[in-house]
């Protein structure tokens, strides 16, 4: 404990923390940047981009080739400069104290929905798994630390009471094939890069059996990651599967 607090210390004398947004020393987000945050004030249909109010398919036609539900998203990847430096730090330069601030905007999000969507009130949270060695690399699989964040902050808020009392987390996904990160293919290429990699660990068959999933990642662009995670836990039995992510991309 003594020594990494030193470390944080040493860090932060040589390297001072600025705002992602602003440049102003101090934190990784000052205060004024985060009350300007920009939620989206509408979803989306996940296929056509349609505008609605939760993310739900448009039609059959729009749904055609997707097993997932419905698409729950914070924020614009491109033209919100906060949620995109904040992503990119997170992610990809491995600052894990912002899933703190990152699942803080997932939490905002999820409460707000849950107001019409009771059955948020009863969900199973599922990060989106990846590959042991990309787990040795970061040192942290940031869709699973996202998700043990945002359930602490659902447990743990007494202005909520016991509303998000029966919530709860499964990894229940396994990455069995490496390849090479979604962001840097295109979309013909990402199908590809995918399929059949995304396993079920069968010890939770039965308690997604019938129910609610929200699966939790950072980035969805052509929601392929999503798609091939829901592909397995629906043939597992589960119900209905949202996913919930900080932003999407073009």
């Amino acid at each position: 404990m003594i020594f990494d607090e030193i470390k944080n210390w040493l860090l932060d004398l040589l390297f001072p923390k600025r705002c992602l947004a602003c440049g102003e020393y101090g934190n990784f987000v000052c205060g004024e940047c985060l009350r300007k945050f920009s939620f989206l004030e509408e979803q989306e249909c996940p296929n056509c981009r349609k505008k609605n109010r939760f993310g739900f398919f448009c039609n059959e036609k729009c749904r055609k080739g997707f097993y997932f539900d419905q698409l729950i998203v914070c924020s614009s990847y491109n033209k919100n400069i906060l949620i995109r430096n904040l992503i990119t730090n997170f992610k990809y330069k491995f600052v894990k104290e912002l899933s703190f601030v990152l699942a803080e905007a997932l939490r905002t999000q999820f409460v707000y929905t849950s107001q019409f969507i009771p059955e948020f009130s009863k969900a199973i949270f599922v990060p989106v798994p990846i590959h042991k060695k990309r787990l040795l690399y970061r040192g942290f699989n940031q869709s699973k630390l996202l998700t043990e964040n945002l359930l602490f902050y659902l447990k743990n808020d007494p202005d909520f009471e016991n509303k998000f009392e029966n919530v709860e987390s499964f990894d229940c996904l396994i990455r069995e094939e490496y390849s090479i990160g979604q962001a840097k293919l295109h979309r013909a290429e990402r199908l590809k890069n995918l399929k059949g990699s995304i396993k079920f660990d069968q010890e939770f068959s039965n308690k997604i059996k019938n129910k609610f999933l929200i699966l939790i990642d950072d980035v969805a662009t052509t929601c392929t990651t999503i798609n091939e995670c829901s592909k397995v836990l629906k043939q597992f039995g589960a119900r209905h599967i949202c996913g919930l992510v900080l932003a999407r991309g073009q």
